[in-house]
């Protein structure tokens, strides 16, 4: 079973301020970013956007980060 952690309260806050320690990008902000660049690029389901990540990055598996996220933007979309 996959789960997803979403931190609250302080442990939210903390892990903020270690993001922005680190110079991290915090997950809102890559959220925007990704739906820009679906609009762009004219990709119309989650299936379009793993493609294409697997062509730029065929050694790479995309992430399960980017799988939850793409899930909430192409939900939220219809």
């Amino acid at each position: 079973m996959d789960a997803l952690f979403e931190p609250h309260g302080i442990v939210h806050e903390e892990a903020l301020a270690v993001a922005a320690e680190l110079g991290l990008p915090r997950w809102p902000r890559d959220a925007e970013d990704i739906r820009q660049l679906i609009g762009v690029l004219g990709l119309r389901t989650a299936d379009d956007v793993f493609a294409m990540v697997r062509e730029i990055f065929p050694e790479e598996e995309p992430p399960q980060r980017l799988r939850l996220l793409l899930e909430d933007i192409f939900t939220q979309k219809e």
